[in-house]
């Protein structure tokens, strides 16, 4: 079912949230808003000093990625640093999509839109979101 798909996206995600913590991360996207399947990638918004940072945690991390150039959410042009992900409950591959963003992005990110919900979250609050679902 869709909401069953949806916390173990927002499980997967975390996963990758605490394991780059260090830059802030902040997750964006269906996954986040909550309308999300098993079709769906997950995005997740790094906040750091250095754009190169991310890539090198990765790197250290030995993760496999992709770097490509997207659209921010202000319209500028942004590293993604895109992953394949095994989901183990959806036991299907998942595609994680890191876009990195500079610290000083952070401030206006957390705005909310014209009904007050926020177009992202941190940790925190999408662990809020796994624990209500249980």
């Amino acid at each position: 079912t869709q909401p069953f798909e949806l916390l173990a996206l927002r499980r997967l995600a975390l996963g990758w949230m605490e394991r780059l913590v260090a830059f802030r991360p902040h997750l964006g996207g269906a996954v986040w808003r909550g309308t999300a399947t098993r079709l769906s990638d997950i995005h997740i918004q790094l906040f750091c000093d250095d754009s190169k940072q991310a890539e090198l945690a990765l790197l250290d991390q030995g993760v496999r990625f992709e770097v490509r150039a997207v659209n921010g959410f202000r319209g500028e042009s942004v590293d993604a640093l895109s992953i394949h992900s095994h989901c183990a409950e959806l036991n299907e591959d998942i595609g994680v999509h890191l876009m990195v963003y500079d610290h000083d992005d952070l401030r206006g990110a957390l705005l909310p839109d014209k009904h007050g919900k926020t177009w992202r979250g941190d940790m925190a609050a999408v662990r809020q979101l796994v624990d209500n679902a249980l």
